[in-house]
């Protein structure tokens, strides 16, 4: 499979892990620097730490735009790498949101695991505890 798809149940409310996938200071504080917007059509730079033969910029285009409910962007991390799609769908469910990430169009295995092994930590660690820093009642 060289697709990832994760789900994380998270006990805050739709509309703040919403704004926490859409709001670049919010972004920032979980993912990267920014200048993300929650529009169709808006480009957007994520700004990482570079590696050796990579400058850290993650490039994409905001696809689809359903607030609080879907967000579908394309991401880019290189002018020689495929564009892939990353789609994040959110369900309020009772205690909190069904968080589920589907970043799809790997090309090649390499690529794959190196964004698998960084999205998880990304979603359950610093996700969740932004999370908590903004909703502290709802994630004790």
């Amino acid at each position: 499979m060289r697709d990832i798809q994760l789900s994380e149940h998270l006990p805050h409310p739709r509309e703040l892990v919403w704004r926490c996938l859409t709001e670049p200071e919010l972004l920032e504080r979980w993912l990267a620097p920014s200048d993300f917007r929650a529009e169709v059509g808006a480009q957007f730079t994520l700004r990482m730490p570079a590696w050796p033969g990579w400058d850290g910029q993650i490039r994409g285009e905001v696809l689809e735009c359903h607030p609080p409910e879907r967000l579908v962007y394309s991401w880019q991390g290189s002018a020689m790498a495929a564009p892939t799609t990353v789609s994040w769908q959110l369900t309020a469910v009772d205690g909190g949101t069904l968080l589920q990430l589907d970043h799809t169009g790997f090309r090649g295995l390499f690529l794959r695991l190196v964004h698998a092994l960084g999205w998880r930590p990304q979603i359950r660690s610093k996700l969740a505890r932004l999370l908590v820093s903004l909703d502290p009642g709802e994630g004790a």
